[in-house]
């Protein structure tokens, strides 16, 4: 059974918020979900592009593909127009 999301479909994740943190981070499972397959490398990280949604706004934003948990940097929370996140959303960009 393929647990890639399709087109459209949105992926709902739980977000830790970490301003220490400068770029977003999502889980090497999280980004199998979205059906990425190209990944850029960079210093031998992966990095991706993403659209992410709260319940506020809708942004794109890179992340590296590392680590078990979501986290939302300093990077994307400027992105945003709001500074609260309890649900977003993700899909390929």
């Amino acid at each position: 059974m393929d647990s890639r999301l399709r087109g459209n479909d949105k992926l709902k994740v739980k977000a830790i918020i970490d301003t220490s943190v400068t770029e977003m981070r999502i889980p090497a499972k999280i980004a199998l979900q979205l059906g990425i397959k190209q990944i850029e490398k960079r210093n031998g990280i992966s990095y991706v592009c993403l659209q992410v949604e709260t319940q506020a706004c809708k942004f794109f934003t890179g992340a590296l593909v590392t680590g078990n948990e979501v986290i939302l940097g300093s990077v994307a929370m400027s992105e945003m127009e709001y500074g609260i996140v309890t649900v977003m959303t993700a899909k390929v960009a």
